[in-house]
């Protein structure tokens, strides 16, 4: 079955990233995803495991070269909303990232890691390093990216941060 982009712009990622009214914005969301979807081509057909999967939006897009997927997610609600949405896409589950201790230790053949470990401590990240390690197959690839921020959005988003954080502690 063939995701549409109807049913992908129901994430709340994808409705404001993928399919918001900021041309640039799109534009850049977009190249990303095509970008990543580039980047797993090579293992087509391998299990994926997108760790930090937020809405499921990636993991939607690319159901049909990789049967079997997985997305792992810190946020119950989250899951919950992945495994609702996306349930129909047979093969692709959503687990919380601690349930990832469970699988099998070489058990995915790529792992994607997308705009995730800039959002999270430092024993967060640790964390998430060695479950992927753990869990790719030897001669598997792990594939992590993070956002370059100069300039400007450098300011702007480390701001955002400092307020966020306060707002938490």
């Amino acid at each position: 079955m063939q995701t549409d982009d109807q049913q992908l712009a129901a994430g709340a990622y994808a409705k404001k990233q993928l399919f918001g009214g900021c041309a640039i914005l799109t534009w850049s969301h977009r190249r990303r995803f095509e970008t990543a979807r580039l980047l797993v081509a090579p293992y087509k057909g391998a299990v994926l495991l997108d760790y930090g999967c937020g809405d499921g939006t990636f993991l939607a897009m690319v159901h049909t070269d990789f049967p079997e997927s997985v997305g792992l997610e810190v946020d119950p609600g989250l899951v919950a909303t992945c495994s609702s949405q996306f349930g129909n896409l047979g093969g692709l589950r959503f687990l919380l990232a601690n349930a990832a201790d469970s699988l099998p230790a070489g058990s995915v053949g790529i792992v994607v890691c997308t705009e995730v470990l800039e959002h999270c401590p430092t024993a967060a990240v640790d964390a998430a390093l060695t479950r992927m390690r753990r869990l790719v197959a030897p001669g598997g690839r792990v594939i992590i990216s993070v956002p370059v921020e100069t300039g400007l959005p450098l300011i702007v988003k480390q701001a955002a941060r400092a307020i966020a954080a306060r707002r938490v502690s």
